[in-house]
């Protein structure tokens, strides 16, 4: 109760302090200079996967950091499996950069969430709409060729702690669109912070990236069997306990 009662006086003060920060966001997309919009988003990022960890008490540990050299700036989708809502702050504060993600509309009717995610520049879709899925993934692939990365997770739900699911087919087409580099990424314990006993807790997670694919130039029989080759990779360092 104590640690809910924080968060919620915490999210007051950061929905303030996102005023300022939402005017200079602003100005560098109306500007078009990606450079410094990269920059700056990464820097914000990088804070607000802290603040949520911090404030959960969460511990992570991240292996494979030798893979993201050279990644930043590049056309780049990672891909993941999804144990709980608290996936994209673990990647987050792992990452050395920004990305942004596809997720539901309706969690950018949040105060500050919803700020954040228009910053990094983060895809709304409307599930129950065909047509938004595309011109969600068309966003997300002129996203990476403008050297903002996204964050996939091909399951589609999350497995809350239980054994992974399979990759959707087709679910890697935002990637293959955009001839990014694909960098897979392995998430255990996440699902402790929320899922596990339904409201924050304190745990420890791992994020393990691995080595990146490049998906330009691939023949159509490797695109063929890309997903299925992301989903081994991934789930050779992913655990159920």
């Amino acid at each position: 109760m104590i640690r809910t009662i924080l968060v919620i006086s915490l999210d007051l003060v950061v929905t303030t302090l996102m005023l300022p920060l939402v005017l200079i966001g602003g100005i560098f997309k109306l500007l078009r200079l990606y450079g410094a919009e990269r920059r700056f988003v990464t820097v914000l990022a990088g804070f607000f996967g802290w603040f949520f960890l911090a404030t959960a008490g969460a511990r992570i540990s991240v292996e494979g950091k030798e893979h993201l050299k050279g990644l930043r700036g590049k056309p780049l989708c990672v891909v993941g499996n999804h144990q709980g809502i608290a996936d994209i702050p673990v990647v987050v504060h792992a990452l050395p950069f920004s990305i942004g993600f596809i997720a539901k509309r309706s969690l950018s009717y949040f105060p500050w969430i919803g700020i954040l995610m228009w910053m990094i520049r983060c895809v709304p879709i409307d599930r129950t709409s065909p047509r938004s899925s595309i011109r969600a993934i068309d966003k997300g692939v002129r996203n990476i060729r403008n050297g903002f990365p996204m964050l996939i997770f091909p399951e589609g739900t999350r497995s809350k702690g239980g054994q992974m699911k399979i990759f959707k087919k087709g679910s890697l087409k935002l990637a293959t669109r955009a001839e990014a580099i694909i960098l897979p990424v392995s998430i255990n314990g996440s699902y402790r912070f929320f899922e596990e006993k339904g409201r924050l807790a304190t745990g420890r997670a791992s994020v393990t990236f691995h080595e990146p694919i490049h998906t330009a130039g691939m023949s159509k029989e490797e695109l063929a069997g890309l997903t299925e080759r992301v989903e081994d990779v991934v789930r050779s360092a992913v655990t159920t306990g």
